[in-house]
């Protein structure tokens, strides 16, 4: 399987009709991929992306020639021209984040623990590496100093900072008997770590923000089990600056009952400039409540949604608002 790299300049993309589509500004292949890619980009347009190769020939400037498969990061020009450095990764990539002044932040997993680590954009250079035992990483994202938030799935033995939210491994309840828990750790501009928590979330946290408060936002999918049978349901947890309290914490379905969140899948997750939260993920027709007025009230045969939640603002703790479902 091949890579591609799309870019879109500005433009209007509505859902259902393309009436202004954005002007398309390159494509271009990336050598094959075997695995998942992540991508972000700096101030300047360079796009960074990382993923998962087994081809023998791909690039590394910090390592010879390979037969194995491993993880790979790479800068690109931004017109998608050529390359400025590939480098050799160790462990299975799991997210890539540049800062505001364009140093690269890579997750990756490796033996039991997941490690992040801080690059140099102009020769990928390490700055720090910071392995976190008893867990691996599926997100990460970087604020505006430099410091970097990761989140996944962690075992008992994380080692958690003093007044954190959930400083043991949380109990799994009852209707997820097999349940992982997930964790924030916020590392500082060096590496050192700022605070660790469990955040008492059982399921995949699958994606990571921070607001202009500092405060932290995750969301994923869970397992849910009743009278012999499972299902899947959403959340959304947000955590305070200090990693001590839980602002907030809301299961993903907009809806008057609990029916409406059962089969219910988080992919995404993203802030606006107000701190509003925006989820995407997938639900089982006629299983998510959407809001009047919106684009398309009711699913086809199948289903996505965007969620848009003021979570954390008053009168609204806990509690969705505007979802939209779109086939």
């Amino acid at each position: 399987m091949k890579l591609f790299l799309l870019a879109l300049v500005a433009g209007v993309l509505p859902a259902m009709a393309l009436t202004n589509p954005p002007r398309l500004s390159y494509v271009t292949y990336l050598g094959p991929s075997s695995g998942t890619n992540y991508v972000a980009v700096d101030k300047a347009g360079f796009l960074y992306v990382s993923g998962i190769t087994d081809a023998p020939w791909f690039p590394c400037d910090n390592q010879p020639v390979q037969t194995v498969r491993r993880s790979v990061l790479t800068k690109l020009r931004p017109g998608g021209d050529g390359l400025v450095w590939t480098k050799c990764l160790t462990g299975i990539s799991t997210g890539v984040a540049v800062d505001e002044v364009g140093s690269v932040y890579v997750a990756s997993n490796l033996n039991g623990a997941a490690t992040v680590s801080k690059l140099s954009s102009v020769d990928a250079s390490v700055v720090y590496s910071r392995s976190i035992p008893m867990t691996t990483a599926t997100a990460l994202t970087v604020d505006r100093e430099g410091s970097v938030y990761v989140t996944g799935a962690a075992v008992a033995g994380l080692t958690t900072t003093a007044g954190a939210y959930a400083g043991i491994l949380p109990a799994c309840a009852f209707y997820e008997p097999n349940c992982t828990q997930g964790y924030i750790v916020k590392l500082g501009p060096t590496g050192a770590v700022q605070y660790a928590t469990y955040t008492g979330t059982g399921g995949d946290v699958v994606a990571i923000a921070v607001d202009s408060q500092k405060a932290v936002w995750i969301a994923g999918t869970r397992s849910v089990t009743f009278s012999g049978r499972s299902w899947t349901t959403g959340f959304v947890v947000k955590m305070d600056a200090s990693g001590t309290k839980q602002v907030v914490s809301t299961g993903v379905g907009g809806g008057v009952s609990h029916q409406a969140a059962i089969g219910a899948r988080i992919t995404g997750l993203a802030l606006d400039s107000k701190d509003a939260a925006y989820v995407v993920g997938s639900a089982p027709p006629f299983r998510f409540d959407t809001t009047p007025g919106v684009l398309q009230p009711k699913p086809g045969s199948s289903a996505s949604f965007p969620t848009r939640g003021a979570m954390g603002s008053a009168g609204q703790k806990g509690r969705a608002r505007g979802a939209v479902s779109l086939s």
